[in-house]
Parts: structure tokens; sequence; C-alpha cells
């Protein structure tokens, strides 16, 4: 069940990174399956930041993923992994946080569904807010 779970939530950051990254919302995007799945966005055109969300496996269940969001600063977070401060898994950069989104001010739980994640996170940054299409 759990690594099912784990390929629902990969298959959702990854889903959202493509469709960033078709709309050019986005310079790049990685994923990180670690203990916790760490995606990371790198927005355009402020490509000194980067969006990480990060959700969590063993508190998510079949209809629903467990997930935080924060606006990150890009060069900072790079620098702290080039140094090897960043204690466990990228993502864990936190001299880099910019700020939490306001949607995601702690863990949620939220429908595996690539458009309500990505509403939720346009709500908070207006570059990856997408209009009816």
């Amino acid at each position: 069940m759990t690594e099912q779970i784990r390929e629902k939530i990969t298959s959702i950051l990854t889903s959202t990174a493509e469709d960033y990254r078709a709309r050019r919302m986005v310079e790049g995007f990685e994923v990180f399956k670690l203990h916790d799945i760490h995606a990371f966005y790198r927005l355009r055109p402020r490509s000194d930041q980067m969006l990480h969300v990060q959700a969590y496996p063993s508190m998510s269940n079949d209809l629903r993923l467990s997930i935080m969001a924060r606006l990150m600063d890009y060069r900072r977070a790079m620098e702290i992994r080039a140094m090897g401060r960043s204690s466990i898994s990228p993502g864990n950069e936190h001299d880099a946080v910019i700020r939490r989104l306001k949607n995601f001010p702690q863990i949620q739980k939220i429908p595996y569904h690539v458009r309500i994640l990505q509403t939720a996170l346009g709500e908070d940054i207006p570059e990856l807010r997408l209009w009816l299409d």
C-alpha cells in the first residue's frame, strides 16, 4: 500500500511540474523520492526563487495526500547543498526558506488532483496562477 501511495504522490508532483514547464511557468524541476517526496519548481521569470513542495507518504492515504509548500531562495539552497549543510536531504535547506505559502501554513491534506494542487499554489504565487483554458 505504501509504495502505491508513493507512486501516486510522485505522479501528481511530476504531472504538476510537467504542466508548469509546458506552460513555461517554471525553468525546471526536480523530484526526490526519499523518506518524504520533495518537488522543486524553479520559477520563471523569478529564477532566483523556487517552490518546494513536500509530500508525506506515511501521513497520506488512498484519497488524500499530506503536503506542505514553501518558497525558497534558489541560490541559497544550492549553496547549502554544495556545502553539505542540508542535514538529511534536499528540502532541508531551512536557511533558504523565504516563506511558507498561505494555503500551506502547516501540512494539509488535499485530493490527488493536479488542478487542485495548482490552484492552491497559484493563489499565493502569481507566476503559477492558471487562468481558465
